[in-house]
């Protein structure tokens, strides 16, 4: 097995909660029962590879005649999932990056909006 993936892997899961993290402060939305819920979806990830690789040694002694790359797979499901919310939450970091093409994606997200606004007001206060 490529312990490659696995490290990425590990990289953007926290990189999405350290953005996601940096996002809810500066929505000043701070929660600890947000934070254990995404942790458990973290730790379901983790499940989810340690799952994978079961299935990768369990095909190899049942001699499929072909290898099940099950954890390359899972991993790379779980890092375009995490770099896509990884984008929201640079989105509500910088409101401006929803004015791109990419960001247009995530434009009607009611954080990104909150976000906005906030920068909105920050300006309006500033001036």
């Amino acid at each position: 097995m490529d312990f490659d993936i696995l490290i990425i892997t590990l990289i953007f899961v926290l990189a999405d909660l350290l953005s996601g993290f940096s996002a809810a402060v500066c929505l000043k939305d701070v929660s600890s029962d947000k934070l254990r819920l995404g942790l458990w979806h973290k730790s379901g990830f983790i499940g989810l590879i340690a799952l994978a690789y079961g299935l990768e040694v369990a095909a190899r002694h049942a001699d499929l005649g072909f290898d099940v790359p099950a954890v390359a797979m899972v991993c790379v499901y779980i890092i375009i999932t995490e770099a896509t919310s990884i984008f929201e939450n640079l989105c509500i970091l910088n409101p401006k990056i929803t004015a791109s093409p990419l960001g247009s994606i995530f434009k009607n997200d009611d954080r990104a909006e909150t976000a906005e606004k906030l920068e909105a007001e920050n300006q309006e206060d500033n001036q």
